[in-house]
């Protein structure tokens, strides 16, 4: 937060943390300044679109190292796992289909949903491509509309206690999952540098979301939260857009 505060981004500072403390065993923690601004309105999605690809630039651009959960390494920021698919199913503490060993089968919410396990399998090849192929940035990436905070126009971020090491297309089908389609594909637009980089990242970035689409209805299982029609109608609609 320090760095991208320093590069412009409207971000918390950091104050005070467990980096600092010499000999510290417990779990990581981060006193931060507060940051102005309210949770960003559906209604004001796209309008934010250009300023949320700025951020994400900066992000995106941080020095980092390995894949996976960050850490501080002599104040450098690294991946704890030396290869993209370590990085993500460790990131993922669960199963992560379709790297490893994960089966559409052993999902709670899916096994009774076998033509929907059908059409995902399907396009295993392509999610795995997307997975493994993708350079390493640092992404946020929760960026629902409680961690973006709009102060008159101006966008904020808060809670990077979900970023990792990982494509930049995994940031996209996140902003997808947790906005809209349409708030995901004006992100992506301005984000990219060109028409082929455009291309490229939206196709990656669909296939992506139906490993993060599958991993968030697994997460919202832990969590015995409610949320079945949600996920199964995000991954019938990036399915349609595969």
């Amino acid at each position: 937060m320090a760095e991208l505060a320093r590069a412009g981004a409207r971000v918390p500072r950091p104050v005070r943390g467990s980096w600092q403390l010499d000999g510290w065993t417990g779990p990581a923690f981060s006193v931060t300044t507060g940051l102005e601004g309210a949770p960003l309105a559906e209604s004001d999605r796209l309008r934010a679109a250009p300023a949320l690809a700025a951020f994400l630039r900066v992000l995106h651009a941080q020095p980092v190292s390995g894949f996976g959960a960050v850490q501080v390494d002599g104040g450098a920021l690294r991946g704890e796992q030396s290869s993209m698919p370590a990085g993500l199913m460790a990131w993922a503490r669960r199963p992560l289909w379709p790297l490893g060993h994960a089966r559409l089968e052993d999902h709670a919410a899916l096994a009774d949903r076998p033509h929907l396990r059908e059409r995902l399998q399907a396009h295993a090849p392509v999610v795995r491509a997307a997975l493994e192929s993708g350079t390493g940035v640092l992404v946020h990436p929760d960026l629902h509309e409680e961690n973006i905070l709009d102060a008159g126009g101006e966008i904020g971020v808060i809670d990077f206690g979900e970023a990792l090491i990982a494509p930049a297309a995994w940031e996209f089908a996140a902003v997808g999952y947790f906005t809209d389609d349409a708030t995901a594909d004006a992100t992506l637009s301005a984000y990219a540098a060109d028409d082929a980089a455009r291309v490229r990242l939206r196709a990656d970035s669909t296939a992506i979301g139906l490993c993060f689409g599958v991993h968030r209805w697994a997460h919202d299982g832990d969590l015995s939260e409610e949320r079945d029609a949600f996920n199964d109608t995000f991954l019938r609609r990036t399915l349609a857009r595969m």
